[in-house]
């Protein structure tokens, strides 16, 4: 609490007080954002789901504040026996082949980067398949809710190879 009340008095001192009410306002209220955030982004989880299926060697690509969520998702995949790499986002179009799967993970404050990436990468490369998990959030809680929507995937993979079975 005291390094929230630090945090709280720097800010207004510089002018910053609205993104700080506004996360702590978020880590307050927690509870009732987590399953709205996991609807939010259920169609993009899905859309990784199917492209695993297809392809042999996905690539795991993050920007910075994704970091800790790519690497949940990269060991749980490395579990299911698939064929992976983990990359940051400015390494991705040095090590993708025309049959990846690639997927992306960042935040939308990314974008520009992002779209540079993008466009180097389909240039080079065709066939690659990007599926993006874009969070549209703020980078200091982007990786606590990439961490649940990774905890919602891997229990969405576990009820669909139930139902396989």
């Amino acid at each position: 609490m005291i390094v929230v009340r630090a945090t709280h008095a720097y800010a207004k001192a510089r002018g910053g007080v609205s993104r700080i009410k506004r996360l702590q306002k978020e880590v307050i209220d927690f509870s009732s954002i987590v399953p709205e955030v996991i609807d939010l982004y259920t169609n993009q989880l899905l859309e990784i789901e199917k492209s695993l299926k297809v392809s042999k060697r996905v690539v795991i690509s993050y920007s910075y504040s994704m970091a800790s969520p790519a690497e949940q998702l990269f060991y749980y995949l490395e579990s299911i026996n698939k064929q992976l790499i983990i990359t940051e986002l400015n390494s991705l179009p040095k090590v993708t082949r025309s049959s990846d799967s690639v997927i992306i993970m960042s935040t939308d404050v990314e974008d520009s980067l992002l779209k540079e990436i993008k466009f180097r990468l389909t240039r080079k490369k065709l066939g690659i398949q990007i599926n993006e998990l874009r969070l549209k959030t703020d980078p200091i809680t982007a990786p606590i809710y990439g961490c649940i929507l990774i905890l919602a995937f891997k229990k969405l993979m576990s009820k669909k190879a139930e139902i396989e079975r």
